[in-house]
């Protein structure tokens, strides 16, 4: 019993900092900020997104695909954050949010969408 406790404790010890340490890096990777969408692509979840291209698809009722200089990347804007915007797909929009790495595959979850410039 005396040997027992001891190694529980230190059983318990292991876990609890390893668990704290991989907490500490998924925090850490998700607090990165990308600003293109081949970053985006490879970004952890949760990662904060800052992207500024092209709406050149639209997929659904909230789902576009976003075009930049480095590659497309699929986002989700609630219809309601378009509400008083006219666009084409060569108007240039800046995007912020966050990225979803889910089952179908990584998209940004849009939070806000300002109009840079419109062109044509």
């Amino acid at each position: 019993m005396r040997i027992i406790m001891p190694l529980v404790l230190a059983l318990g010890l292991i876990t609890a900092t390893a668990t704290a340490l991989t907490h500490a890096a998924n925090t850490e990777q998700a607090s990165r900020q990308v600003n293109n969408t081949h970053e985006a692509l490879k970004a952890a979840d949760g990662a904060r997104a800052i992207l500024n291209g092209q709406l050149v698809k639209r997929l659904d009722n909230k789902h576009f695909v976003l075009r930049d200089a480095s590659g497309e990347i699929k986002v989700e804007i609630d219809p309601v954050l378009l509400r008083t915007l006219t666009l084409s797909d060569r108007t240039q929009v800046e995007l912020r949010g966050k990225i979803d790495n889910g089952w179908r595959g990584p998209e940004v979850e849009i939070d806000s969408i300002r109009l840079v410039t419109s062109q044509g």
